[in-house]
């Protein structure tokens, strides 16, 4: 569905009102470190090319829920994923429509156990 829409001049951001999206923004450690104002240092992130899912479901819903495996998390909305220099990592991500009465699978599952 989201193709046809695509196909005949839907924008992402029009695509974003019409659907439920889950968008992840990942960054990089670019190896900078700035000064912060309690003379801590902190590091330089560069952003990457972000990436997601529309979700889509017919029938009665709850609610959505989401679950990130192959990274921890280190705070609401943010995670951390350790990549090796000129290598790879992979993430999974899991979008599940929630039905009345449905359990909700984990929210998280870290890469560390």
């Amino acid at each position: 569905m989201v193709d046809v829409l695509s196909s005949v001049g839907l924008t992402d951001d029009e695509l974003d009102q019409v659907f439920p999206t889950l968008r992840i923004h990942p960054y990089y450690d670019t190896g900078e470190r700035i000064t912060d104002e309690n003379g801590r240092q902190q590091p330089v992130l560069a952003a990457q090319s972000s990436f997601g899912i529309y979700a889509y479901h017919e029938g009665t819903l709850d609610g959505w829920q989401t679950a990130l495996s192959g990274a921890t998390r280190i705070a609401d909305n943010l995670y951390l994923l350790s990549v090796p220099n000129n290598g790879s990592a992979k993430v999974t991500v899991k979008v599940q429509a929630v039905e009345p009465g449905e359990a909700r699978m984990p929210e998280t599952r870290s890469n560390r156990g």
